[in-house]
């Protein structure tokens, strides 16, 4: 850290420090680019809030970083749907549910936020007919999505009990994905 250095050297120098597995100096090089060369730096703001979740497992300071980015570019839609995971994480259903509607209304095409709000609806608000619709957005935006395919496998296993289907949407799941062990378990509790 230099007096002189400027807000993209510093990001730069956390990138690398991070990319050398110094995670603690990552994390400080971040905030020293946001706390004392450039406040609006959206790229150390939300790359910060990735360190500390994933480094720290700083909830507040991850959320407070993503926070601090959406204020800078309150259309981007990577830094809404982190925000959604990490609010779910932390047990705010209700942040999470408008951070990833959020992220929709700015694309509507973005298959894993459908999927996570479909994921939020059926196990924490256990509204099925709107995960259902939430599944089959992403399922349309991202066909090939073995985790979307696997979701909706579930949903209509557990919560429909529609077995035929829930066995077509593992199979779909699988052969996207002939590793995907959860798709294959629950194959196997079918047949059972």
């Amino acid at each position: 850290m230099t007096e002189t250095e400027t807000a993209s050297e510093c990001f730069s120098r956390a990138l690398a420090l991070n990319k050398k597995g110094d995670k603690d100096g990552a994390i400080l090089a971040y905030r020293f680019c946001v706390e004392e060369i450039d406040p609006k730096y959206v790229d150390a703001w939300y790359n910060l809030g990735i360190m500390l979740i994933n480094h720290k497992n700083d909830i507040s300071g991850a959320e407070y970083a993503y926070e601090k980015a959406l204020e800078i570019t309150p259309k981007d839609t990577d830094i809404w749907y982190n925000l959604g995971i990490l609010r779910e994480d932390k047990n705010d259903i209700v942040g999470a549910e408008h951070a990833y509607k959020k992220a929709l209304e700015i694309a509507p095409e973005y298959a894993d936020a459908w999927n996570n709000l479909g994921l939020l609806l059926m196990n924490h608000q256990k509204d099925i007919t709107e995960a259902e619709a939430a599944y089959k957005k992403a399922l349309k935006f991202d066909p090939k999505n073995a985790i979307v395919w696997y979701n909706w496998g579930v949903l209509l296993m557990d919560h429909k009990k529609d077995f035929a289907s829930a066995e077509i949407a593992y199979k779909k799941a699988l052969k996207i994905d002939p590793k995907f062990a959860y798709a294959k378990n629950n194959l196997e509790l079918l047949k059972k």
